[in-house]
Parts: structure tokens; C-alpha cells; sequence
């Protein structure tokens, strides 16, 4: 496919769009791992959502020379990039929080290195613990809500052949430019 991505001088704006941003959308949602449940998984995720900005960009770029249909597709890849960036902010969210319960002060000795009553300093230590984890427990929820959303989503683009579908909307439309 990097073939596919090439620009042609010779060949004109609009047969290098109608080529360039087909490749670029099924070179995109060809990278999306399967539903991601390991740390590489959601790094790949995360490598993917970066890898489709060129995407987003060159479509808002083309937008005005194909039309609403056209505006349509890109509301779709901005749809599926927005879920991949909330997924990822979940994510980074755990991610803060668990190395927040780790780093916290160990319990009664420390408390009393402090000069505070050492029951007190413990309490207020599991409180914290117990209200960093109800908000990770709330992050992995959102998630697995975004993370079916967005497999919903790339499977109805399977299912209408989105790729083919937004070529057929350029080649309508085809610009001479």
C-alpha cells in the first residue's frame, strides 16, 4: 500500500485525493488490534489513533471539494479518533492512579515519623486508597463502554464497507483540480 500513498505530480489534486484517501483509511483501520485487553494492545491502540491524524487532516483538507456525503465519512473517522483518544485518556488515568496508591506513604510508621496521631495518618491513608480505587474502577468501566463502542462502530464499517463506500463518494464527485 505505500504505493497507494505516493502523490503523483502528474496525475491532478483530485486523482491524488481519491487514491491517497482510501489507502490512507484501510491502512488505518487495518492497524486497530482486536479488542485490546494487554499493555501492548493499548499501546497499538494508542499508535493507532496517532497513525490516523494524517487521515483526519488530509480529509478536513478535502472536505469542501467533495461535498456533504464526503463531510459525512469525515464525521466517522473523527468519531472513531475521538473514542481512541478517550480509551487512551482512560488509560493514562489508571495508569496515574495505580502509581498514586503505590507511591503513597506507608501506613503507621510513617505517620508517626510525622508527628501525627498514627491512627489517624492510617486511616486518611486507606480512605485515599479506597477513593483512588473507586475512581480506577470507574475509568476501566468507561473504557469497556468506549472500547464496545468503538468495535461497534469499525464493525459497521465492515459491515457497509466504509472504505469503498467513501471512494465511491470521491469518484461521485470527482474533482478536476
Amino acid at each position: 500500500m505505500p504505493n497507494a500513498l505516493q502523490i503523483r505530480p502528474r496525475k491532478s489534486v483530485g486523482e491524488n485525493l481519491e487514491r491517497i484517501i482510501p489507502a490512507l483509511i484501510e491502512e488505518f483501520r487495518s492497524c486497530l488490534p482486536p479488542t485490546p485487553r494487554t499493555t501492548e494492545q493499548v499501546i497499538q491502540l494508542h499508535d493507532s489513533r496517532l497513525a490516523g491524524k494524517p487521515l483526519r487532516y488530509l480529509m478536513e483538507i478535502a472536505a469542501p471539494l467533495y461535498g456533504a456525503e464526503f463531510g459525512e465519512s469525515l464525521k466517522e473517522v473523527k468519531k472513531i479518533l475521538d473514542l481512541l483518544g478517550r480509551i487512551h485518556d482512560c488509560d493514562v488515568a489508571v495508569k496515574i492512579l495505580s502509581d498514586s496508591i503505590t507511591s503513597l506513604p506507608g501506613g503507621k510508621s510513617h505517620s508517626r515519623a510525622k508527628g501525627q496521631d498514627a491512627e489517624e495518618g492510617e486511616r486518611r491513608r486507606e480512605q485515599a486508597i479506597e477513593s483512588m480505587n473507586a475512581v480506577i474502577r470507574v475509568q476501566e468501566i468507561e473504557k469497556e463502554r468506549l472500547t464496545d463502542l468503538l468495535f461497534a462502530t469499525l464493525q459497521r464499517w465492515d459491515d457497509e464497507q466504509f472504505v469503498s463506500s467513501v471512494g465511491a463518494i470521491m469518484n461521485r464527485s470527482a474533482v478536476a483540480a
